[in-house]
């Protein structure tokens, strides 16, 4: 409920905070949106970065502070479109590996049951023809 508070996600219907409180179904996510791209803001403003609030369902580029990058650090938000859901991580470290790199994140609201996570798995290739990720920054 803090990281939908902090990034105002709590406000923006008026059940929202019973949803994020209360799990109607153990087990069972829905109603209660999808947080990653909500803690990678929380993050970012926990960390004192002028950036603005959370717009549900539009995800990281659409907060006021945010602008594409092709060229992601840490503290940057990353972005992929898995099937069809997006999930939003926050990068701690960018490790080159020849032509590749890999990112090391800290994310939530993850696989297999929404929790936090930490990993070292995603493989960024700025050369591929097609974007598996999008990264944003908030840093000037």
């Amino acid at each position: 409920l803090k990281y939908f508070r902090v990034t105002g996600a709590a406000t923006a219907t008026p059940f929202m905070e019973a949803a994020v409180t209360y799990l109607e179904k153990q087990g069972q996510l829905a109603p209660m949106p999808h947080w990653c791209g909500i803690f990678a803001l929380w993050a970012a403003r926990t960390a004192g970065m002028n950036v603005g609030g959370w717009n549900l369902g539009k995800g990281i580029s659409s907060v006021t502070g945010y602008r594409q990058t092709w060229t992601p650090g840490p503290g940057d938000v990353g972005y992929e479109t898995l099937d069809q859901f997006q999930h939003h991580f926050v990068i701690e470290k960018v490790v080159p590996e020849g032509n590749v790199f890999r990112l090391h994140t800290i994310e939530g609201n993850s696989v297999p049951n929404s929790n936090h996570k930490i990993a070292s798995d995603r493989i960024h290739d700025p050369a591929a023809k097609s974007v598996q990720y999008r990264f944003y920054t908030c840093f000037e």
